[in-house]
């Protein structure tokens, strides 16, 4: 399977995961559901940096650049993942610590966990695609599967924190969500 076949179908998979997390935030309030559909969003964005970065790591030499463009891809991977990353998880952070001291009234449990439990099993498809292809030991590859593997830590996270909601726990919610923008 080729880079950008693999980087592909990690950026469907990321899109689909946006959608039902945010109509599944819409429906609970659930902030882990928030700070999951912001992982996602910043997932469609590395994976659309890394499929540009792939583009022009084809771009053959030029007068400026003799042996080529290929580094870019390193350089696009590490600028995105540091900004995105960054802003994302700080974000969530101002939104769960006020929770943290006045929680506020959260829908159905048992919705938030069953979309976590979805985006779970939907992650494996990339996983097993990109590892397949990580053979290849390409920088963009290995970006996206370390990637998809940190998302399923962070539901795992955001799980806990709903299933101790779903038992009475209100800050557990925030708790969680810190949690999750530590895992970013």
């Amino acid at each position: 399977m080729s880079v950008t076949a693999g980087l592909a179908v990690n950026f469907a998979s990321r899109l689909l995961l946006l959608g039902v997390k945010l109509w599944a935030f819409s429906q609970t309030g659930f902030l882990v559901l928030l700070g999951e559909a912001l992982n996602s969003l910043v997932d469609l964005l590395v994976t659309g940096s890394l499929l540009a970065g792939e583009r022009l790591g084809r771009k053959g030499g030029d007068a400026e650049h003799p042996f080529g463009h290929r580094r870019a891809r390193h350089v696009i991977s590490l600028i995105v993942a540091v900004t995105f990353i960054t802003v994302t998880s700080l974000q969530l952070v101002r939104e769960a610590v006020p929770r943290l001291f006045d929680p506020v009234p959260l829908g159905d449990p048992g919705l938030a966990f069953g979309v976590l439990a979805f985006s779970f099993a939907v992650n494996f498809v990339p996983i097993a695609v990109l590892a397949r292809a990580r053979r290849r030991r390409d920088i963009l590859l290995r970006t996206a599967l370390y990637d998809t593997l940190n998302d399923q830590a962070a539901i795992l996270a955001a799980g806990v924190g709903v299933w101790f909601v779903w038992r009475g726990v209100a800050w557990a919610d925030p708790a969680a969500a810190i949690a999750v923008a530590a895992i970013i």
